[in-house]
């Protein structure tokens, strides 16, 4: 089993039950409006962008609904479905705070950097990794202190056990 992300089915299917609960009273009544809120998160993030694909299938959208719809739900969908991948597929960190990291980005920070473990999330499996190539500073300095990666995508040597 693999990281949920933000276009798995499961991620899409229970961000649309949050939003479909945070919607106003009138529209609950809707039977498709489940299935046709899931079809419009799979291309859309934002509160008007999603309601202008829910008027396209017939919904009668206004400001509050707007805002309902603009709620984070995919966010919060992917933060919970990530916390039950974390616990059941039994992830652990392999480098300890402060170790040595090697990173591969790719897009806008295209390369390979070395930087260290400035924490460790468990809830989520992932690390800050602060990159002084990038500018990081270390905790306690004002500035950038480090990219959140998963777990498995930071690669380093692990702190041998005695």
């Amino acid at each position: 089993m693999t990281r949920p992300d933000r276009y798995d089915e499961a991620v899409i299917a229970r961000a649309a039950a949050l939003l479909f609960d945070r919607l106003p009273t009138d529209c609950d009544g809707r039977a498709d409006g489940d299935e046709d809120l899931r079809d419009a998160l799979v291309d859309h993030e934002d509160g008007y962008a999603i309601a202008r694909a829910l008027e396209t299938r017939g919904w009668v959208v206004d400001a509050e609904m707007v805002a309902a719809l603009d709620g984070g739900c995919l966010a919060d969908a992917l933060d919970e479905l990530t916390e039950q991948w974390v616990k059941t597929s039994g992830i652990r960190p392999r480098l300890a705070l402060g170790a040595a990291a090697t990173v591969k980005l790719t897009g806008r920070l295209n390369g390979v950097f070395e930087g260290t473990i400035g924490r460790i999330h468990e809830r989520d499996g992932t690390y800050t990794v602060r990159i002084p190539a990038l500018g990081h500073v270390p905790a306690g300095q004002l500035g950038t202190q480090g990219l959140v990666l998963p777990w498995e995508n930071v690669d380093g040597e692990p702190e041998e056990k005695p």
